[in-house]
């Protein structure tokens, strides 16, 4: 009872100990095969009888649909592995170590761990290499999840390798072929044609209607001067200063 799923026993007491299904549900694969009045490794071999089944006249408190499932799953396909294929990357065999490493060295290399700044990639030295968002791809790439995955297996160039401080920098550059990976965002190249070209446009002068011509307006004539009145000699001035005295003298 203490067997995980995939613990499979060859040539065991019971059918179903070749298969993942856990002994603890044993029982239920016995009742879904007497529902159908068939023994159990009569339904273990027949795929007609295996959909005929509705799965929820099975469900308890023990066993819900989900684990009923996966016993379906397991008696159309016994023995198979539910893990996903894995694909290891082909490191050298020569090149297990820092020390070995030298620039423009072409690798083959698994992603580790992708961030917003690039992508680590595990290349069998005991040491993952970083390869910068900027060297990823030739194009541009916003985001390096669009370009790699965690898990996928590449090729990469040693840029430098820092023994002291442990660290690589790789590019994928001129190695990832055009067509693999989702496509990228490219940044766009200004037309500088078009642009030359509107220039003169911008530099005319735009034409604009004369002013109209100003009212010409016409200064005063200067008015005539009065003609001066002759100088007076001393004896018309002492005359004057008498008269002026003696109007005073009456008023």
């Amino acid at each position: 009872q203490q067997a995980a799923g995939f613990l499979r026993i060859k040539d065991g007491q019971h059918i179903l100990d070749s298969t993942a299904v856990h002994p603890e549900t044993y029982a239920v694969v016995e009742r879904m095969a007497a529902s159908l009045a068939v023994p159990v490794a009569t339904l273990a071999a027949n795929a007609e009888l295996i959909h005929s089944l509705d799965l929820h006249t099975f469900v308890d408190e023990h066993v819900g649909v989900l684990t009923l499932q996966d016993i379906r799953e397991e008696l159309l396909k016994p023995g198979r592995d539910p893990r996903a294929q894995f694909v290891m990357p082909q490191f050298r065999d020569d090149v297990t170590s820092l020390e070995h490493l030298q620039e423009g060295m072409i690798l083959e290399g698994m992603v580790s761990n992708v961030t917003n700044f690039g992508a680590f990639v595990d290349i069998g030295v005991h040491q993952d290499g970083l390869v910068h968002i900027s060297e990823l791809s030739q194009r541009y790439v916003r985001d390096p999840r669009d370009v790699v995955q965690v898990g996928q297996v590449v090729k990469v160039r040693v840029l430098s390798v820092d023994v002291a401080l442990q660290r690589i920098s790789l590019s994928m550059k001129s190695l990832r072929p055009a067509a693999e990976g989702p496509p990228t965002e490219t940044v766009p190249v200004r037309d500088t044609a078009r642009r030359d070209t509107a220039a003169p446009a911008r530099r005319r002068r735009r034409r604009v209607a004369p002013p109209a011509p100003r009212p010409q307006v016409t200064a005063p004539e200067p008015e005539a001067e009065a003609e001066p009145e002759p100088a007076m000699d001393m004896a018309e001035k002492l005359r004057a200063l008498q008269a002026r005295f003696q109007g005073a003298g009456r008023s």
